[in-house]
């Protein structure tokens, strides 16, 4: 018997076994939970509404200790939004810490709250299903959301099947990423549509409930029909490349027929509201406090970005973004091939004596008021600035672009205003309208009819914190020209998929086994 057979025969055995005790310990949990949840003379603590805050709560919003820990090194150096000061060799090797975790968070953590919403909506009476209709609309947009979120790390996943533990779908199979993403633009579409028309009933007391189990937007039902459609827009464009027809078609039907997150008011971002986790032993804040206190580095001010794009432009946010070093100065660790490299790198977890310049500490690692952003309206201003610069819609592209710079400068001023951090208290004074005009329309980063323009300063809009939105422009366009890029000797293009599939899922696994490696691009990396 070959090693292969061998491995597959053990493998189903040991599936097979796995299964049957599953299916008797499912079996007995269902009976349980059909007779708490569904018995109406049971009182219950788990109901649809109850599960629902925890749809929101979770890492595809919230920045986690792991998440941000570990991909700093990689992400600030292989991007260039932030240090680190080392041997750039370490690039050769992909860090696999970059995906793996995702794809069971998303399937497990993630979605098992959505899959028990729909299975105690499914056994519900006709009547009730309608007062829940709103709940079960919000919570499957974490779903599209998340599932976008997962296949542009690793291309084909599973969706189609992928919810179906409580049918005893165990082995789902791998939809293809044009499947995925085509299905998920779709549900959103149609979420949109059905919220657009909704309004909350004040005498259904489930409803009377969602604006304090809704942790993003208190049951403003306009805010995320929102951000149904800002995600279908920011998945629209993700197909520019590979299927320009289809992503032209929905951006058209989304800009003339729906309401996006054009406004600050409309920011989809989370503020931590527990007072227990605001510390810097706990999410994104322990990462920055053990990055800088050990000497990793990642936190000092990115070369290409500060001095390609941002001081030849003297760009209003230089000061909000990074901390004066030791100086009095803003400098920048510069691994660019075309200038001298800072020497010598005088790093100190102390901020104010290190040199050179390290994020603003005020604005980000000490501020407890830091919001998450998940969507943002600069964001989606840049993306319809594309869009126009595409000739896709009959919209002036310089206007949405010039839009989308003044509020990325209005966002992070305000989010050091706010700040919580009173120990450096780096609050540099926000300069008068007119210097920020001037900056728009006279600087080098004033807007010059090209893509490359607008996914430039939509990098620095994003800077560290959005780490895959940038790496999706990046394969999708193949900007921002990021020159150390190239040290790598296998450029990452996707995430090999977590070796527990090959074991559980094996017959579906082989259809995508040819591609679980760092070099195969996925579906809408046609650049």
């Amino acid at each position: 018997m070959n090693k292969l057979n061998y491995k597959y025969k053990y493998s189903k055995l040991l599936m097979s076994l796995l299964v049957i005790l599953f299916t008797m310990v499912f079996s007995s949990c269902q009976d349980k939970l059909e007779d708490a949840f569904l018995n109406p003379e049971k009182a219950t603590d788990v109901k649809i509404e109850y599960l629902y805050s925890s749809t929101l709560m979770n890492e595809l919003y919230l920045w986690e200790y792991g998440d941000f820990f570990h991909k700093f090194d990689y992400f600030n150096a292989f991007l260039q939004t932030g240090g680190p000061e080392r041997d750039m060799s370490f690039l050769q090797q992909p860090n696999s810490n970059l995906g793996q975790g995702w794809f069971g968070r998303y399937y497990v953590n993630i979605m098992k709250n959505v899959n028990m919403m729909n299975e105690l909506y499914n056994g519900l009476p006709d009547e009730e299903k309608a007062q829940y209709d709103v709940y079960m609309d919000l919570a499957n947009i974490t779903k599209c959301y998340g599932i976008g979120f997962i296949s542009d790390l690793f291309d084909d996943v599973p969706y189609s099947e992928a919810f179906g533990a409580f049918s005893n779908n165990f082995f789902p199979k791998y939809d293809t990423q044009e499947e995925v993403y085509k299905a998920a633009i779709s549900e959103l579409k149609e979420i949109a549509v059905r919220l657009k028309g909704m309004t909350l009933d004040p005498d259904i007391p489930v409803q009377a409930l969602l604006p304090a189990q809704d942790v993003f937007f208190e049951g403003d039902l306009d805010k995320w029909s929102r951000f149904a459609s800002s995600i279908r827009l920011r998945m629209a464009m993700r197909l520019s490349e590979v299927d320009p027809d289809y992503a032209k078609s929905e951006i058209v039907d989304i800009v003339s027929n729906f309401d996006l997150i054009t406004e600050p008011e409309y920011n989809a971002l989370w503020i931590e509201r527990d007072g227990n986790r605001k510390n810097d032993n706990s999410r994104i804040w322990r990462s920055y406090k053990e990055q800088r206190t050990w000497g990793a580095m990642s936190f000092l001010a990115p070369g290409y970005m500060f001095y390609e794009l941002m001081k030849p432009a003297n760009d209003p946010r230089i000061p909000v973004l990074f901390a004066p070093d030791k100086n009095g100065e803003y400098t920048a660790l510069d691994q660019l091939p075309s200038h001298p490299h800072i020497d010598p790198v005088d790093y100190s977890a102390d901020i104010a004596a290190s040199y050179p310049s390290q994020y603003n500490w005020t604005t980000f690692g000490g501020n407890y008021n830091l919001p998450f952003l998940i969507v943002t309206s600069s964001e989606i201003n840049f993306i319809l600035a594309e869009a126009a610069q595409r000739k896709w819609i009959t919209a002036n592209a310089k206007s949405y672009y010039d839009k989308a710079l003044q509020q990325s400068i209005d966002l992070y001023y305000d989010i050091n205003a706010n700040s919580t951090e009173n120990i450096y208290n780096f609050k540099p004074i926000k300069p008068d309208q007119a210097t920020i005009d001037d900056f728009i329309n006279n600087s080098t980063a004033a807007y010059d009819g090209t893509l490359e323009c607008i996914i430039e300063q939509k990098y620095i809009h994003f800077n560290m914190h959005k780490p895959y939105e940038i790496w999706n422009d990046l394969r999708r366009v193949g900007y921002p020209n990021i020159p150390n890029k190239g040290l790598c000797t296998e450029t990452v293009v996707r995430m090999p998929y977590p070796g527990s599939e090959e074991t559980t899922n094996f017959e579906n696994f082989k259809e995508v086994n040819d591609k679980n490696n760092y070099t195969t691009k996925v579906w809408w990396d046609a650049n």
